[in-house]
């Protein structure tokens, strides 16, 4: 479809004009919360203020001190930097400030919670919430909606969609073109997250050479590579692929998601065999039954394997399904997994150590994506952004601004492990109490032990676990900037 020239000059003033903003929203005083990436088809990914403080110190030499026992053996030694360098044998792991080894363990946490395995949500509670969600316009775009497509079309005076299907792990971006934007080159500042293999999108328009496609998904706008995007005949093929690969409940006679016939990634990254592609956690597809399986291919060539249908691309760029293996061995699983806390905390756990990934870069996850894709493993389907999570309609406690340090441990006292907490700008897991401190389960770029010096702050980018005394540049505890907790 042709591009209407009203967006060409909206898109060559954001050429020019982008650069200097982003260059200002990494200026901004230090607090400030950045502008919502969610809602602006231009705008940047949202920092955590843990990600707000990117410059670091080269990494500090362990200092000789006396050593501890961890509780998962070997011994510790503190660097200058107040990080803990954990020795066993050979092998040496750090971790943050008051964090032993054993607290990376799941049953640690799931000791204090009563019964782990008691069932947080039904498959139908998790359905309404999910369309709760869907029909907050200030959380998600209700692509699935012909009110919602009338509406917008007529904003942007398009006259038809493109009804498409990403066909890979697809980068949604400001501005359509590849070169990264920004100084550093871990971060991207055109990226605005990547969507999943299998995810529906809208397509309004596309750039002049065809190379990218304006796309509107669930839960983000912007640019993806044309060859990332399969697009159907119509809307009717459009919603049945979709029915069929896990988003069902979202049609008006469709039933649960959570009974159809479709398979879920349950690890944070899965490959495909032969090809390498990859698949990420909270990836839907449709599973074949064992004869039409065994109708695709060679005989015996399934044996022992899932069949799954995946969106596939012709050369002319449309719809076609394809088909793969996945081993039973492999990290999935039949519909979704069932919500309770043991399950919860092994999903959550699963990230530990992953790199931080700036819009999901780097084959990983940011703060939001973290809690958007262990979530979605449950059949949840959570927006994006940390400021639009801590909206959704579930039981919230808040922090008043003023409320001094005892009243904050009262409200952690009321959590569970697995909850979630948040301040402006970045989102995390509760984990729970241990030793008079407060823990916590995030993917965080950058912080600093308590009472460190900003020349102090350390890069971190990785999902790990820190208690809330850890603080930002600015001296602020994560315990003193809290301002919501989601209870699940």
């Amino acid at each position: 479809m042709k591009k209407q020239a009203g967006r060409w000059i909206s898109l060559c003033m954001a050429v020019l004009v982008l650069p200097f903003l982003f260059a200002q929203a990494w200026q901004l005083p230090e607090g400030e919360e950045r502008n919502d990436r969610a809602r602006v088809q231009s705008a940047k990914p949202e920092a955590d203020p843990a990600e707000e403080e990117q410059a670091a110190p080269a990494s500090a030499p362990v200092m000789e001190c006396d050593s501890a026992k961890t509780a998962g053996g070997g011994s510790v030694q503190w660097s200058d930097s107040g990080f803990v360098k954990t020795m066993s044998g050979s092998d040496v792991v750090s971790f943050a400030p008051g964090v032993t080894a054993g607290m990376y363990e799941p049953d640690y946490w799931l000791a204090s919670c009563g019964d782990p395995k008691e069932p947080l949500m039904t498959e139908e509670e998790i359905g309404q919430l999910n369309k709760k969600i869907l029909m907050d316009e200030s959380l998600t775009y209700n692509i699935f909606s012909e009110e919602f497509r009338s509406t917008f079309r007529s904003e942007l005076g398009e006259e038809n969609y493109g009804f498409g299907i990403c066909v890979g792990r697809t980068e949604i971006k400001a501005l359509p073109q590849a070169e990264p934007t920004g100084d550093d080159p871990y971060f991207d500042e055109n990226l605005l997250t990547t969507a999943r293999t299998n995810a529906p999108v809208l397509v309004d328009g596309q750039t002049e050479d065809g190379a990218y496609y304006h796309v509107i998904s669930y839960d983000y706008q912007g640019w993806a590579r044309a060859g990332d995007v399969a697009l159907c005949q119509d809307v009717s093929q459009w919603e049945q692929v979709l029915a069929r690969s896990g988003w069902a409940e979202f049609f008006p006679d469709g039933t649960a998601a959570g009974q159809a016939p479709i398979l879920t990634v349950t690890v944070p990254r899965l490959r495909l065999e032969l090809t390498g592609e990859l698949l990420t956690m909270g990836t839907t597809m449709r599973l074949l039954d064992r004869e039409e399986a065994e109708n695709l291919g060679k005989p015996g060539s399934s044996i022992g394997c899932y069949v799954v249908e995946l969106a596939g691309r012709t050369e002319e760029g449309m719809y076609q399904p394809r088909y793969e293996t996945i081993p039973l061995s492999a990290g999935v699983v039949r519909g979704y997994r069932k919500l309770n806390r043991e399950a919860l905390l092994e999903q959550m756990f699963l990230f530990l150590g992953n790199a931080y990934g700036w819009g999901n870069s780097h084959e990983s996850v940011d703060c939001s994506g973290l809690i958007q894709d262990v979530l979605s493993v449950f059949g949840i389907r959570m927006p994006r952004d940390a400021k639009q999570q801590q909206q959704v309609p579930l039981s919230r406690l808040t922090f008043p601004s003023t409320m001094e340090r005892a009243g904050r441990e009262e409200i952690l006292d009321l959590l569970s492990p697995g909850d979630i907490l948040y301040f402006p700008g970045h989102i995390m897991f509760y984990l729970g109490k241990a030793e008079g401190e407060y823990y916590v389960l995030s993917a965080a770029s950058s912080m600093k032990a308590p009472g460190a010096s900003e020349e102090e702050v350390l890069t971190v980018r990785r999902v790990i676990i820190n208690s809330l005394s850890m603080e930002r540049k600015n001296g602020n505890s994560w315990m003193g900037e809290l301002e919501r907790a989601v209870l699940l």
